[in-house]
């Protein structure tokens, strides 16, 4: 992941444990090892890969696809972090009504 998408990621988190939408502290509970060494040294994290779990329905996110386009639209400004101008909204909105899958 590039920089600026890491920064955006990181802004979008903040933002969302300020408001109350994600939890302040999280644990991980390891061994002393070198992958603990980059968790304390780095400040990063590894998941498992969906693919890898054993379980197939973990990360397994159904959504309703019958919504309108602008339910849609309005959905994505209210949850948003970000200020998004109209032109980008009408066309993100318009790809997720058109085609849900792509959610």
């Amino acid at each position: 992941m590039d920089e600026r998408k890491q920064k955006a990621l990181a802004q979008l988190i903040y933002q969302r444990v300020i408001d109350g939408k994600l939890p302040r502290y999280l644990y991980k509970y390891r061994v002393i090892n070198k992958f603990f060494d980059d968790i304390v040294m780095n400040n990063r994290l590894w998941f498992s890969n969906p693919l890898d779990f054993n379980d197939p329905f973990d990360c397994n996110i159904t959504f309703q696809s019958n919504n309108s386009f602008e339910e849609i639209r309005k959905y994505i400004s209210q949850h948003s972090p970000y200020q998004i101008e109209d032109k980008i909204l009408d066309r993100i909105s318009r790809m997720l009504f058109e085609n849900p899958e792509a959610l």
